[in-house]
């Protein structure tokens, strides 16, 4: 298959997502397993994300380095669920959700290109960190105890996610990806 329909493909998958809306003080149902694999899906935002972070970890060349990126990338998600239902709604959370968007463009940006490998780790640093407020911003809202389903869930499904953009990148230019990353974060910042 050619580079040019992946990306049409790739675009139009991402483009045609749910916008996502406001997490905090809207009405969202996570009671369930269920809930937890099909809510990534549906949301610009976390579709976005993740699938930049799987391309990130393609561009890290070496299979350890890859795994453990993405795992962290799980256990800040999953902290930043736990921390959201204890503390609540942050004011800032969605800024910073929309702003994760920008970095994660900037960084995939920055992959395409040769040399400065530590701005490279930097950016992938700082886009990782960020999945904690995506996790956070779904802890506030739980008023029940399916925290640990969802959460399952959500796992399941971000590691899906991540692995497609780990081996789209393989047939996708990674600054057209960059470029898709940055169009998601103006939609989500104007949705």
């Amino acid at each position: 298959m050619k580079k040019t329909t992946l990306g049409i493909i790739t675009i139009s998958t991402l483009l045609l997502s749910p916008i996502a809306s406001a997490h905090v003080g809207s009405f969202h149902i996570h009671n369930s397993l269920l809930d937890g694999l099909i809510h990534p899906f549906t949301g610009l935002d976390h579709l976005t994300m993740l699938m930049a972070i799987g391309v990130m970890a393609q561009h890290l060349k070496e299979t350890k380095k890859s795994i453990l990126m993405m795992a962290t990338t799980i256990a800040l998600m999953l902290s930043g669920l736990a921390l959201g239902s204890i503390f609540s709604g942050a004011p800032s959370v969605e800024g910073l959700i929309t702003g994760s968007l920008f970095i994660a463009a900037f960084s995939l940006w920055s992959q395409a290109r040769t040399g400065n490998d530590i701005k490279k780790l930097l950016l992938n640093i700082a886009s990782v960190s960020f999945i904690l407020m995506h996790g956070w911003a779904h802890g506030a809202e739980f008023t029940s105890s399916s925290l640990t389903y969802f959460g399952m869930g959500m796992t399941c499904s971000a590691i899906i996610i991540m692995s497609m953009g780990f081996y789209l990148s393989r047939f996708v230019p990674t600054k057209l990806l960059a470029k898709v990353t940055a169009v998601c974060g103006l939609i989500v910042t104007f949705a």
